[in-house]
């Protein structure tokens, strides 16, 4: 967090956009070997990662300009 307190709010705005991109990125991946059938350990990776960069974005960047 206190590395977070360096940047100024448009870097950080631009970092939440292009997290925001890859997750969406990522979980559609997962969503698309999930719906060819593929094996589990191919499409959860891609689904767990997706889930905690939202949680992420979510709860630790409202804190990071909170302390701003």
């Amino acid at each position: 967090m206190v590395i977070l307190q360096k940047f100024s709010s448009a870097v950080l705005r631009s970092l939440r956009f292009l997290s925001a991109i890859l997750g969406v990125v990522i979980w559609n991946i997962a969503l698309n070997a999930l719906s060819s059938q593929h094996p589990i350990w191919i499409w959860l990776p891609f689904g767990t990662y997706s889930h905690f960069l939202g949680r992420w974005l979510l709860n630790d960047y409202q804190g990071a300009i909170l302390k701003m």
